[in-house]
């Protein structure tokens, strides 16, 4: 006979401690703060002085960044390889830029919000990328391409919606850092137009044009996103598939869905993985959630901002454990359905006055598994007047009433 449970309460006193708070820089701002400078030396290329870019926005500037970008690469014919400045300016191109060689460039802006290089609007449909940092925008061929350093520019994909900002392949010690992407695009940062990419970093990045996604991992060997902004996607924020990604610091706001994990098919062991630490979910859309899971995902000091009706982080059949987790609205918080599980360690629900007729649940279970431990619930007005549902077939039970509360565990799952 099958044996069913819906629950293990225990309210009594719960002593915990739960640390929030890195610093999140939401400005895109260098880390120093001063904007970047080189000797006048033979290592260093200026594509002003050097290769007569104007950077003016008017004249067509694609030729003299191409010729930089090869010179700063080392393409295997004995050449010395140098560094690319772009002094502040609007480079205009009417082109992508494409990096061809394995190893390189290094290229550095002389500030994020100063360089700007900006693609035309209306550009033909065969161009997909303000810049592409791998030879062919279909084939892999290796995974390696060395090297890859695009620090302190701004990327405008002007208004082309099937263009990205950036492509960005590299392998390795490859870093795309102190960076913003604007204009009206698909992908902001398209880290998954490829297989065989990464392990690479992206640090210090804003996107904050109208893209679908801000930053797509996808196919990857692996990834990292540090202190990172996605602002004003019409879909997601950040869409991970088939690959590890590391997220520290990451803020998304005014953008549908935060962040969206989930297998690109059937194939279970080949699924997206998160790993996310710190982060911050603002001003997305109450029909939809914040986070959507179908796959792996780990947090850490997350916190999801705003009304839902049908959850603000939904785990559909995946596995989600989040070490230490505030949200703040109204309407459901959690979806767990679909057989997924979903642990929590250290949870601050605050309940910003709800109404007492408020019939949605904190914790919505619908054939799912669900425990949270250190739950903790404060409110200036009314609390949450449910706290949990579970659906099972035609069972559906629930927690009700109360103020504020106080839990060392509630697990709820069958057997």
């Amino acid at each position: 006979m099958q044996r069913r449970r819906f629950k293990r309460f225990f309210p009594f006193g719960f002593v915990g401690l739960l640390i929030c708070g890195s610093a999140i820089r939401s400005d895109g701002a260098t880390r120093s703060g001063h904007p970047v400078a080189f000797p006048d030396d033979p290592s260093v290329l200026n594509v002003q002085r050097d290769l007569s870019a104007a950077g003016d926005g008017v004249a067509d500037d694609t030729v003299a960044l191409q010729k930089g970008l090869e010179a700063s690469s080392n393409r295997g014919r004995g050449g010395t390889t140098k560094i690319l400045f772009i002094p502040n300016g609007t480079y205009r191109l009417t082109s992508n830029l494409v990096v061809r060689a394995g190893v390189g460039p290094w290229v550095y802006g002389q500030s994020r919000d100063g360089v700007i290089i900006r693609l035309d609007d209306g550009v033909p449909t065969n161009i997909t990328a303000v810049i592409r940092t791998h030879p062919s925008d279909t084939k892999a061929s290796s995974a390696d391409f060395f090297m890859r350093n695009f620090r302190n520019l701004t990327l405008d994909a002007g208004n082309n919606p099937t263009v990205d900002g950036i492509h960005w392949y590299g392998n390795n010690s490859s870093i795309l850092q102190n960076v913003r992407v604007i204009g009206t695009g698909r992908v902001g940062i398209n880290s998954g137009f490829l297989g065989q990419n990464g392990p690479n970093l992206i640090q210090d990045a804003l996107v904050e044009g109208s893209f679908e996604t801000g930053i797509r991992c996808a196919w990857s060997w692996g990834q990292t996103l540090s202190r990172v902004t996605v602002r004003h996607a019409r879909q997601e924020g950040v869409y991970v598939n088939a690959t590890a990604v590391g997220i520290e610091d990451l803020i998304v706001e005014a953008t549908p869905v935060a962040l969206h994990n989930e297998y690109p098919n059937d194939w279970t062991w080949w699924g997206g993985v998160v790993a996310l630490v710190g982060a911050r979910f603002t001003g997305g859309n109450a029909q939809q959630p914040a986070v959507t899971n179908t796959s792996v995902l780990w947090a850490r000091q997350l916190n999801p901002e705003g009304d839902s009706d049908v959850g603000l982080v939904q785990n559909h059949g995946g596995k989600l454990w989040a070490l230490g987790l505030k949200h703040e609205g109204r309407g459901a918080r959690f979806l767990t359905d679909k057989h997924g599980q979903t642990e929590i360690l250290g949870l601050f629900n605050y309940a910003p006055d709800i109404a007492k007729d408020d019939t949605r649940p904190a914790f919505d279970i619908v054939k799912g598994g669900f425990s949270a431990a250190g739950v903790r619930e404060i409110s200036f007005g009314n609390t949450y007047p449910v706290k949990v549902r579970e659906v099972r077939g035609d069972d559906v039970r629930t927690e009700k009433g109360g103020g504020w509360i106080g839990w060392s565990l509630y697990s709820g799952w069958s057997e």
